[in-house]
Protein backbone atom coordinates (compact mmCIF):
# COMPACT_ATOMS: atom_id res chain seq x y z
CA UNK A 1 0.00 0.00 0.00
CA UNK A 2 1.44 3.43 -0.90
CA UNK A 3 2.77 5.56 1.91
CA UNK A 4 1.06 8.76 3.05
CA UNK A 5 4.07 10.83 2.08
CA UNK A 6 3.70 9.63 -1.49
CA UNK A 7 0.10 10.85 -1.53
CA UNK A 8 1.09 14.25 -0.27
CA UNK A 9 3.85 14.62 -2.83
CA UNK A 10 1.73 13.35 -5.73
CA UNK A 11 -1.11 15.77 -5.04
CA UNK A 12 0.90 18.68 -3.59
CA UNK A 13 -1.29 18.51 -0.50
CA UNK A 14 -0.36 18.43 3.18
CA UNK A 15 -1.16 15.36 5.31
CA UNK A 16 -4.91 14.85 5.63
CA UNK A 17 -6.80 12.68 8.09
CA UNK A 18 -9.24 10.02 6.92
CA UNK A 19 -12.18 12.32 7.68
CA UNK A 20 -10.58 15.20 5.77
CA UNK A 21 -9.91 12.98 2.75
CA UNK A 22 -13.58 11.94 2.72
CA UNK A 23 -14.63 15.58 2.91
CA UNK A 24 -12.18 16.52 0.17
CA UNK A 25 -13.29 13.78 -2.23
CA UNK A 26 -17.00 14.46 -1.69
CA UNK A 27 -16.60 18.25 -1.88
CA UNK A 28 -17.83 18.54 -5.46
CA UNK A 29 -14.39 18.92 -7.04
CA UNK A 30 -14.61 15.35 -8.26
CA UNK A 31 -17.74 14.72 -10.31
CA UNK A 32 -18.81 11.12 -9.77
CA UNK A 33 -17.35 10.78 -6.28
CA UNK A 34 -20.01 11.30 -3.64
CA UNK A 35 -20.06 10.73 0.11
CA UNK A 36 -20.69 6.97 -0.12
CA UNK A 37 -17.94 6.39 -2.66
CA UNK A 38 -15.51 8.58 -0.73
CA UNK A 39 -16.28 6.61 2.41
CA UNK A 40 -15.60 3.31 0.63
CA UNK A 41 -12.30 4.55 -0.74
CA UNK A 42 -11.06 5.80 2.61
CA UNK A 43 -12.27 2.67 4.41
CA UNK A 44 -10.11 0.60 2.04
CA UNK A 45 -6.98 2.75 1.70
CA UNK A 46 -7.03 5.17 4.64
CA UNK A 47 -4.56 8.05 4.40
CA UNK A 48 -3.08 6.50 1.24
CA UNK A 49 -6.33 7.02 -0.69
CA UNK A 50 -5.15 10.05 -2.68
CA UNK A 51 -1.89 8.33 -3.55
CA UNK A 52 -3.80 5.29 -4.84
CA UNK A 53 -5.97 7.50 -7.03
CA UNK A 54 -2.93 9.33 -8.38
CA UNK A 55 -0.39 6.54 -8.77
CA UNK A 56 -2.09 3.15 -8.78
CA UNK A 57 -5.83 3.37 -9.52
CA UNK A 58 -5.82 -0.34 -10.43
CA UNK A 59 -5.93 -0.99 -6.69
CA UNK A 60 -9.54 0.22 -6.72
CA UNK A 61 -10.49 -3.26 -7.92
CA UNK A 62 -9.63 -4.48 -4.40
CA UNK A 63 -12.66 -2.69 -2.94
CA UNK A 64 -15.44 -5.21 -2.31
CA UNK A 65 -18.70 -4.44 -4.09
CA UNK A 66 -17.34 -1.59 -6.20
CA UNK A 67 -18.60 -2.10 -9.76
CA UNK A 68 -16.14 -1.87 -12.64
CA UNK A 69 -18.02 0.97 -14.30
CA UNK A 70 -17.86 2.93 -11.03
CA UNK A 71 -14.09 2.47 -10.98
CA UNK A 72 -13.97 4.02 -14.43
CA UNK A 73 -16.09 6.94 -13.25
CA UNK A 74 -13.83 7.47 -10.25
CA UNK A 75 -10.56 7.45 -12.17
CA UNK A 76 -12.03 9.77 -14.80
CA UNK A 77 -13.28 12.16 -12.10
CA UNK A 78 -9.86 12.19 -10.44
CA UNK A 79 -8.10 12.87 -13.74
CA UNK A 80 -10.50 15.63 -14.80
CA UNK A 81 -10.33 17.33 -11.40
CA UNK A 82 -6.94 18.74 -12.30
CA UNK A 83 -8.61 20.73 -15.07
CA UNK A 84 -10.93 22.37 -12.50
CA UNK A 85 -9.84 26.03 -12.04
CA UNK A 86 -10.39 25.67 -8.28
CA UNK A 87 -7.98 22.72 -7.93
CA UNK A 88 -4.78 24.83 -7.76
CA UNK A 89 -6.43 27.04 -5.13
CA UNK A 90 -7.35 24.00 -3.01
CA UNK A 91 -3.80 22.69 -3.18
CA UNK A 92 -2.40 26.14 -2.46
CA UNK A 93 -4.62 26.85 0.56
CA UNK A 94 -4.20 23.42 2.10
CA UNK A 95 -0.49 23.53 1.45
CA UNK A 96 -0.24 26.77 3.43
CA UNK A 97 -2.11 25.41 6.44
CA UNK A 98 -5.68 26.54 5.79
CA UNK A 99 -8.17 24.06 7.22
CA UNK A 100 -9.97 21.85 4.74
CA UNK A 101 -13.39 23.15 5.79
CA UNK A 102 -12.40 26.78 5.24
CA UNK A 103 -10.61 25.91 2.00
CA UNK A 104 -13.74 24.33 0.56
CA UNK A 105 -15.88 27.25 1.76
CA UNK A 106 -13.59 29.74 -0.01
CA UNK A 107 -13.51 27.72 -3.23
CA UNK A 108 -17.26 27.19 -3.16
CA UNK A 109 -17.79 30.95 -2.83
CA UNK A 110 -15.45 32.07 -5.62
CA UNK A 111 -15.59 28.98 -7.84
CA UNK A 112 -13.27 29.40 -10.87
CA UNK A 113 -12.18 32.87 -9.68
CA UNK A 114 -10.65 31.58 -6.44
CA UNK A 115 -7.02 31.80 -7.58
CA UNK A 116 -7.53 35.27 -9.07
CA UNK A 117 -8.98 36.54 -5.79
CA UNK A 118 -6.24 34.98 -3.68
CA UNK A 119 -3.50 36.39 -5.86
CA UNK A 120 -4.99 39.86 -6.30
CA UNK A 121 -6.53 40.66 -2.90
CA UNK A 122 -6.86 37.88 -0.32
CA UNK A 123 -8.22 40.39 2.21
CA UNK A 124 -11.48 40.41 0.24
CA UNK A 125 -12.30 37.18 2.06
CA UNK A 126 -12.99 39.17 5.26
CA UNK A 127 -16.10 40.83 3.83
CA UNK A 128 -17.14 38.17 1.33
CA UNK A 129 -16.68 34.76 3.00
CA UNK A 130 -18.58 34.02 6.18
CA UNK A 131 -16.32 33.04 9.06
CA UNK A 132 -13.13 34.65 7.69
CA UNK A 133 -11.74 37.40 9.91
CA UNK A 134 -8.64 39.53 9.60
CA UNK A 135 -6.35 37.04 11.31
CA UNK A 136 -7.33 34.24 8.92
CA UNK A 137 -7.17 36.39 5.78
CA UNK A 138 -3.88 37.88 6.94
CA UNK A 139 -2.35 34.44 7.46
CA UNK A 140 -3.44 33.41 3.97
CA UNK A 141 -2.13 36.68 2.49
CA UNK A 142 1.26 36.29 4.15
CA UNK A 143 1.51 32.65 3.05
CA UNK A 144 0.97 33.89 -0.51
CA UNK A 145 3.83 36.36 -0.28
CA UNK A 146 2.33 39.56 1.22
CA UNK A 147 5.13 41.09 3.30
CA UNK A 148 4.41 41.87 6.98
CA UNK A 149 5.21 45.55 6.41
CA UNK A 150 3.39 45.94 3.10
CA UNK A 151 1.21 49.00 2.65
CA UNK A 152 -1.78 46.87 1.64
CA UNK A 153 -1.53 44.82 4.84
CA UNK A 154 -1.29 47.95 7.00
CA UNK A 155 -4.32 49.50 5.28
CA UNK A 156 -6.37 46.35 5.79
CA UNK A 157 -5.28 46.22 9.42
CA UNK A 158 -6.41 49.80 9.96
CA UNK A 159 -9.78 49.05 8.37
CA UNK A 160 -10.15 46.09 10.72
CA UNK A 161 -9.36 48.29 13.72
CA UNK A 162 -12.21 50.60 12.69
CA UNK A 163 -14.58 47.64 12.30
CA UNK A 164 -13.67 46.39 15.77
CA UNK A 165 -14.20 49.89 17.18
CA UNK A 166 -17.61 50.12 15.52
CA UNK A 167 -18.66 46.86 17.19
CA UNK A 168 -17.87 48.65 20.47
CA UNK A 169 -20.08 51.61 19.52
CA UNK A 170 -17.44 54.01 18.18
CA UNK A 171 -17.89 55.92 14.91
CA UNK A 172 -14.33 57.28 14.91
CA UNK A 173 -11.04 56.90 16.74
CA UNK A 174 -8.48 59.49 17.82
CA UNK A 175 -5.42 59.02 15.62
CA UNK A 176 -3.21 58.01 18.55
CA UNK A 177 -5.71 55.32 19.59
CA UNK A 178 -6.01 54.14 16.00
CA UNK A 179 -2.23 53.79 15.70
CA UNK A 180 -1.89 51.94 19.00
CA UNK A 181 -4.62 49.46 18.12
CA UNK A 182 -3.22 48.92 14.64
CA UNK A 183 0.27 48.19 15.96
CA UNK A 184 -1.16 45.51 18.26
CA UNK A 185 -3.21 43.95 15.47
CA UNK A 186 -0.43 43.96 12.88
CA UNK A 187 2.31 42.78 15.22
CA UNK A 188 3.85 39.38 14.48
CA UNK A 189 6.48 37.35 16.37
CA UNK A 190 9.19 38.69 14.05
CA UNK A 191 7.63 42.00 13.06
CA UNK A 192 6.60 45.07 15.06
CA UNK A 193 5.09 47.87 12.97
CA UNK A 194 6.65 51.29 13.44
CA UNK A 195 4.41 54.19 14.36
CA UNK A 196 5.70 56.18 11.38
CA UNK A 197 4.79 53.34 8.98
CA UNK A 198 1.27 53.16 10.37
CA UNK A 199 0.96 56.95 10.08
CA UNK A 200 2.02 56.70 6.44
CA UNK A 201 -0.66 54.07 5.86
CA UNK A 202 -3.26 56.36 7.44
CA UNK A 203 -2.14 59.15 5.12
CA UNK A 204 -2.44 56.81 2.14
CA UNK A 205 -5.92 55.82 3.30
CA UNK A 206 -6.95 59.48 3.39
CA UNK A 207 -5.59 60.00 -0.12
CA UNK A 208 -7.51 57.06 -1.58
CA UNK A 209 -10.61 58.07 0.42
CA UNK A 210 -10.70 54.97 2.60
CA UNK A 211 -10.39 57.21 5.68
CA UNK A 212 -11.54 60.73 6.48
CA UNK A 213 -10.44 63.28 9.05
CA UNK A 214 -13.27 64.45 11.30
CA UNK A 215 -14.03 67.98 12.46
CA UNK A 216 -12.78 67.08 15.93
CA UNK A 217 -9.01 67.52 16.00
CA UNK A 218 -7.20 64.21 15.55
CA UNK A 219 -10.34 62.21 14.78
CA UNK A 220 -10.21 59.62 11.99
CA UNK A 221 -13.18 57.85 10.41
CA UNK A 222 -13.83 55.25 7.80
CA UNK A 223 -15.03 57.51 5.01
CA UNK A 224 -18.39 55.75 4.65
CA UNK A 225 -19.10 56.09 8.37
CA UNK A 226 -18.10 59.77 8.29
CA UNK A 227 -20.55 60.47 5.48
CA UNK A 228 -23.34 58.69 7.38
CA UNK A 229 -22.61 60.63 10.57
CA UNK A 230 -22.54 63.88 8.61
CA UNK A 231 -25.95 63.13 7.05
CA UNK A 232 -27.40 62.27 10.47
CA UNK A 233 -26.04 65.51 11.93
CA UNK A 234 -27.49 67.59 9.10
CA UNK A 235 -30.86 65.92 9.49
CA UNK A 236 -30.78 66.52 13.25
CA UNK A 237 -30.09 70.22 12.62
CA UNK A 238 -33.08 70.33 10.28
CA UNK A 239 -35.33 68.75 12.91
CA UNK A 240 -34.07 71.11 15.62
CA UNK A 241 -34.99 74.07 13.45
CA UNK A 242 -38.66 73.12 13.39
CA UNK A 243 -41.11 74.99 15.70
CA UNK A 244 -42.33 73.37 18.92
CA UNK A 245 -45.75 71.72 18.89
CA UNK A 246 -48.70 72.22 21.31
CA UNK A 247 -49.28 69.60 24.00
CA UNK A 248 -53.05 69.88 24.60
CA UNK A 249 -53.83 66.52 23.00
CA UNK A 250 -51.19 64.80 25.11
CA UNK A 251 -52.52 66.43 28.30
CA UNK A 252 -56.03 65.14 27.53
CA UNK A 253 -54.70 61.65 26.85
CA UNK A 254 -52.73 61.60 30.10
CA UNK A 255 -55.79 62.68 32.04
CA UNK A 256 -57.80 59.78 30.62
CA UNK A 257 -54.95 57.35 31.13
CA UNK A 258 -54.23 58.29 34.73
CA UNK A 259 -57.90 58.23 35.69
CA UNK A 260 -58.49 54.78 34.16
CA UNK A 261 -59.13 52.21 36.90
CA UNK A 262 -57.71 49.32 34.87
CA UNK A 263 -54.33 50.87 34.14
CA UNK A 264 -51.44 48.59 35.14
CA UNK A 265 -48.56 51.03 35.02
CA UNK A 266 -48.05 54.50 36.54
CA UNK A 267 -45.80 56.99 34.81
CA UNK A 268 -43.05 58.56 36.86
CA UNK A 269 -42.52 62.31 36.78
CA UNK A 270 -39.42 61.79 34.64
CA UNK A 271 -41.42 59.78 32.12
CA UNK A 272 -44.13 62.43 32.01
CA UNK A 273 -41.47 65.04 31.22
CA UNK A 274 -40.07 62.83 28.48
CA UNK A 275 -43.52 62.50 26.90
CA UNK A 276 -44.06 66.25 26.87
CA UNK A 277 -40.59 66.85 25.44
CA UNK A 278 -41.24 64.33 22.63
CA UNK A 279 -44.61 65.95 21.91
CA UNK A 280 -43.18 69.47 21.74
CA UNK A 281 -40.08 68.71 19.65
CA UNK A 282 -39.64 66.93 16.32
CA UNK A 283 -36.35 65.39 17.44
CA UNK A 284 -35.52 63.49 20.63
CA UNK A 285 -32.61 61.33 21.72
CA UNK A 286 -33.06 58.30 23.97
CA UNK A 287 -30.01 57.39 26.01
CA UNK A 288 -29.17 54.43 28.16
CA UNK A 289 -26.95 51.40 28.45
CA UNK A 290 -27.04 48.49 26.03
CA UNK A 291 -29.51 46.65 28.28
CA UNK A 292 -31.90 49.56 28.77
CA UNK A 293 -35.45 48.43 28.11
CA UNK A 294 -36.81 50.25 25.10
CA UNK A 295 -40.36 48.92 25.12
CA UNK A 296 -41.56 51.55 27.64
CA UNK A 297 -40.53 54.29 25.24
CA UNK A 298 -42.20 52.96 22.09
Amino acid sequence: MPKESESNQANQLPPLTNAEIEQYLSSGLFRGIGEKTASKLVAQFGTATLSVLENSPEQLYQIPGLARHRIGDITEAWSKSKENPAYPAVALLLGHGTSLGLTMKICEHYQQDTMNVLESDPYRLIDEVDGVGFKTADAIARSLGIEPDSESRYLQGLVQVFKDAQSQGHCFLPETELINRAVLLLELPQHTPSISAVQEAIGKGKQNQTFAAGLLSGSIYLRGVYRIELRVALQAIEFLGQPTQPTEDLEEWLLRYESAAERSYNLSEEQRQALFMAERHAFSILTGGTRTRQNLYT
